[in-house]
């Protein structure tokens, strides 16, 4: 059974962390290509972390839409309020 859901971290460094695995720009879509290939409705949840550049963020959506996937989403973390 191929794996349906696959997560990308951007870092502050502008690297990717694509399901444990540290990638630069060019590699992540590379490795996203890949996955495409096998399953284009493979779902993948791209997460920035605070530090992470809104570039680097742009990078990994358009690497994601170039791949082929087709379900392509934002890890999202809510907001504390205070009391």
């Amino acid at each position: 059974i191929p794996k349906r859901d696959w997560s990308s971290d951007v870092c502050s460094s502008d690297l990717y962390d694509l399901d444990g695995l540290r990638l630069s720009a060019s590699e992540l879509e590379a490795q996203l290509v890949r996955v495409a290939a096998r399953d284009p409705q493979t779902r993948l949840l791209i997460e920035g972390d605070r530090m992470a550049r809104y570039e680097s963020v742009a990078q990994a959506l358009a690497a994601a839409h170039r791949s082929g996937l087709k379900q392509v989403g934002f890890v999202t973390e809510k907001i504390k309020e205070t009391p």
